[in-house]
């Protein structure tokens, strides 16, 4: 191990003189009664990790939420997270202190039907769910003829809705969130909107203004920080350095790839695994089930191997995190917003980059402010071209298949009618995060161009009759048991190309491809044989030919 580190000094918050009733604390932060005290308005929180966000929100609710049933009426919030294991962590947190206010609460599954969903919304008082739930409500089939009144009644009886870690969101999803807020805002003009981020950068998709704006402070311990030189893609190599140190306890390792996290996790028996969802198998103890023994393993100090759902607002002790290395500052900051929470703690990243090992092990001390800026500076994020013409144009088509039109309608504007006939013959299929096509697996969503990175995965692929997916995965569950083995490219299925509409004059196409019995759309790069990974027999040609095409986002 290095002798020089960086060692980030603690962080103390400023306590307020005012005091929020009921709150666990004789005085709150400063920033926890600024937000309080403008709970009746839409407030943006930039907070680091380890400032007490979730209590801003939690506390100003249960007030309001107490006054209004003295008067014999019930209001209800919407927390709406990335992951599934940070669903899992806040409601661990919050149960508790809902129960002890008599707040009814439930945590939303996908895969509800219509009846499951609107049965658990009006029933529950607090809410936690993944913003693409709600997002799907708007998608539902037409045959779904209550729907009209069920969803107007739902909004009107929120008080608020929050989004949390909305920095981990891109400007695709971002977007979409802005058009919720829109929809919700018209049915019901009274609810409040809670965005909470360590970093408040909103893509220039989400206007701050119309927001009151509240800084945090986190309160932390002091951090090591160091970085070791380490071929971290190789298991063996990061296998070795484990057991050479012994770190067998009180150590979070967070890999970059969830099949090196689960070979990792195999070969030290004692450790738990914080994945997605996706990836635990089905078995008699169900998936949340499996997801909570984890968090419990983790929290009672077993060595952990775990993905980037790790970085995303779990709280835990951590007295020691390793970190491969990251691939933008945000991922570096919220990871590091891990360590200090609960005790002094030590921060680790494996790297190869001498810049990263020099500045790592610069032997000084600074604030965690100084530091966070340092981590900005070392892991600057690709720079993309947003395409939010071809966004709007997406909501327009949104808005051309929805049962909730009327709903949809308050945030289509007449640009994004004239770009989305400018765009109809490139746009793909509707989707939340990305607009890839989506495979169901159980209650789950998949790529389809995921699940081809496994051999002869996509053969037990079955057409589907559903909007939101291309086909359903049938194979009795050896995809999360990770059965298959990675397809080399020669194992890759060789599409079939049924029409395609060139984008101007670029090599940008919206392919209609077919994969077996499925057919779908999907935005791509299309060139020679060898130019690109994924095959396809191109019949649109009076006589077919072999060519190429990389899926892409928006012509990204």
């Amino acid at each position: 191990m290095v002798l020089e580190i960086v060692l980030v000094r603690e962080s103390k918050p400023r306590l307020s003189e005012s005091i929020i009733p009921d709150f666990p604390f004789p005085k709150p932060f400063a920033h926890q009664y600024a937000f309080f005290e403008n709970r009746n308005k839409d407030i943006a929180l930039k907070s680091p990790t380890a400032s007490g966000k979730t209590y801003c929100f939690l506390f100003s609710f249960i007030n309001e939420y107490a006054n209004t049933r003295q008067k014999g009426s019930r209001i209800k919030c919407i927390y709406l997270v990335p992951t599934r294991l940070l669903m899992q962590s806040q409601f661990e947190n919050l149960i508790g202190i809902l129960e002890r206010f008599n707040i009814p609460s439930k945590i939303l599954e996908s895969g509800y039907s219509y009846a499951e969903l609107f049965k658990h919304l009006f029933e529950n008082d607090f809410i936690i769910a993944s913003p693409d739930i709600i997002f799907f409500i708007l998608l539902r089939k037409r045959k779904t003829q209550h729907i009209k009144f069920e969803y107007p009644a739902l909004i009107k009886s929120l008080y608020c809705i929050i989004f949390d870690e909305l920095h981990l969101f891109d400007t695709y999803t971002l977007l979409n969130i802005k058009n919720l807020i829109g929809i919700m805002k018209n049915q019901n003009p009274s609810l409040h909107t809670y965005l909470l981020s360590a970093t408040m950068d909103l893509g220039d998709v989400i206007n701050p203004a119309s927001f009151v704006t509240i800084d945090g402070e986190s309160s932390t311990n002091q951090i090591q920080v160091s970085a070791v030189a380490l071929n971290y893609q190789s298991s063996d190599e990061v296998m070795d350095f484990l057991r050479k140190n012994d770190f067998r306890k009180d150590t979070v390792y967070v890999c970059n790839s969830v099949d090196r996290a689960i070979k990792l996790h195999s070969n030290f028996p004692e450790s738990a695994l914080l994945v997605g969802k996706a990836w635990y198998p089905t078995a008699v103890i169900s998936r949340e089930e499996q997801i909570k023994g984890n968090l419990d393993k983790c929290k009672n100090g077993s060595l952990t191997f775990a993905t980037s759902v790790f970085r995303q607002g779990i709280d835990i002790d951590v007295k020691r995190l390793i970190i491969e290395e990251p691939a933008n500052s945000q991922d570096a900051i919220q990871t590091f917003g891990r360590c200090g929470r609960h005790g002094q703690s030590e921060f680790i990243v494996l790297t190869n980059k001498s810049q990263t090992l020099s500045t790592m092990n610069s032997n000084k001390i600074v604030s965690r402010g100084e530091f966070e800026s340092i981590l900005s500076d070392l892991f600057r994020p690709r720079e993309f071209e947003e395409q939010k013409r071809m966004m709007g144009a997406m909501w327009y088509k949104l808005y051309d298949t929805t049962r909730l039109r009327d709903q949809v309608g308050v945030v289509v504007t007449e640009k994004m009618e004239n770009d989305f006939k400018e765009f109809r013959d490139f746009l793909p299929d509707l989707g939340f995060r990305e607009p890839f096509p989506s495979v169901k697996y159980e209650d789950i969503a998949f790529s389809l161009f995921e699940i081809l990175r496994f051999r002869d995965a996509y053969r037990n692929i079955h057409p589907v009759e559903d909007r939101f997916f291309v086909g359903e995965l049938q194979d009795g569950g050896r995809f999360v048991r990770r059965e298959y083995r990675r397809a080399r490219r020669e194992d890759l299925p060789i599409f079939t190309l049924i029409d395609k509409r060139r984008y101007k004059d670029t090599h940008y196409y919206n392919l209609r491809l077919q994969l077996q019995d499925i057919v779908f759309l999907v935005n791509a790069k299309l060139g020679q044989l060898d130019d690109y990974l994924y095959k396809l027999t191109d019949k649109t040609k009076l006589v077919p030919c072999r060519r190429s095409f990389e899926p892409c986002i928006f012509f990204e």
